[in-house]
């Protein structure tokens, strides 16, 4: 099994038949970071939106010559915020999913960990657990974990964007914890 973990852009780098993985909410929203950069490379929401995945599950669009373009659903909501029980669930679908499609080499970012702010160490782990290391049936030669467009400086802008996803998170919390009360 060969595992690079580089610097690059994750585009340019990654193999031309690899798969390439990322994360996504299940209303496939893809507004911000590496998920608008999928949406505008690869296109297809209506496609995806069409195999209604669950959280924990994966949905695929083919584009050749890749081995597919997976979109690991990790949370119900664009401002929901994943679990690594989750992207768990998510991993190991893709791994089932691989193995049926006979894909060789994934590349992805630096999973959950930019915008979702899940801690890198820990999602290493699970990748190697769930993709990786359980390679029993698994067709998976090569993973590239591509860091680049997850660890570039913040825009001031998408700071500012990601503090107003967190004050739309908190008063949705918050109403849904006083509608709780008043039931």
């Amino acid at each position: 099994m060969e595992v690079e973990e580089i610097q690059g852009d994750l585009f340019e780098g990654a193999q031309p038949t690899d798969g390439l993985v990322h994360c996504v909410s299940k209303d496939l929203h893809m507004s911000k970071g590496i998920a608008a950069r999928f949406r505008d490379e690869f296109r297809g929401v209506d496609e995806l939106r069409k195999q209604n995945r669950s959280v924990g599950e994966v949905a695929v669009l083919d584009r050749p010559p890749r081995a597919g373009v997976f979109y690991l659903v990790t949370k119900l909501r664009f401002f929901d915020k994943p679990t690594l029980a989750s992207l768990q669930a998510s991993l190991e679908d893709l791994r089932r999913v691989c193995e049926q499609r006979g894909v060789c080499g994934l590349s992805m970012p630096r999973i959950g960990c930019g915008l979702d702010k899940l801690g890198w160490e820990d999602v290493k782990k699970l990748i190697y657990v769930a993709v990786i290391w359980n390679r029993i049936s698994s067709p998976v030669k090569s993973v590239f974990l591509n860091c680049r467009l997850n660890d570039r400086p913040r825009h001031p802008q998408e700071q500012q964007e990601d503090q107003d996803e967190e004050q739309i998170r908190i008063q949705l919390h918050a109403g849904s914890a006083e509608a709780s009360k008043q039931r």
